[in-house]
């Protein structure tokens, strides 16, 4: 989480914190009074993946409700990052340690089956940090190439001018 806080503030320093709870971290820009603009990453810590939800709101209120709603001319939405660019039948996930992936998915087959298995072991960190950093900046592009421009679409539905497409 740490990593993906220094890449937001470095790329879209206004983004500021705005809630954290154990595996999530939220960070908001009120681009007017009458609107807010919110990125949430949340971590599958068990899974080694994260994901990052892109939403809006004419208030200051987090839009819990609105998973799901993404038509820019209304008060509020919320969507997850990769389901802007989704191709399949699995919404992307940044995910850290994906032979983990693979072998917890084998794990739970077996497990359906009424076979017995063992849950994989974790790599070792060593193997594992080396790759956050990439990812990050991987959902940081991701974030500017659907999220940002989402926001200004957003805005423009609202009548508010918020400057060029990375600010």
């Amino acid at each position: 989480m740490k990593s993906f806080e220094a890449e937001l503030q470095t790329r879209f320093p206004q983004f500021v914190p705005f809630d954290s709870e154990r595996n999530t971290r939220t960070w908001s820009w009120k681009a007017s009074p009458d609107l807010v603009f919110f990125v949430t990453v949340q971590a599958f810590v068990r899974l080694d993946q994260f994901v990052v939800e892109v939403s809006w709101a004419e208030t200051e209120e987090f839009p819990w409700g609105a998973i799901g709603h993404v038509n820019v001319d209304q008060p509020r939405g919320r969507e997850r990052l990769g389901l802007f660019w989704k191709s399949g039948p699995d919404e992307p996930v940044w995910d850290v340690c994906p032979e983990k992936s693979a072998r917890m998915s084998e794990y739970l087959e077996a497990v359906c089956e009424g076979n017995t298995a063992s849950i994989p072991a974790d790599p070792p960190m060593a193997q594992i940090l080396p790759r956050v950093l990439p990812l990050v900046r991987d959902a940081m592009d991701k974030f500017e190439e659907y999220g940002m421009p989402l926001f200004h679409r957003v805005a423009e539905a609202h009548g508010i001018a918020i400057g060029s497409r990375t600010t």
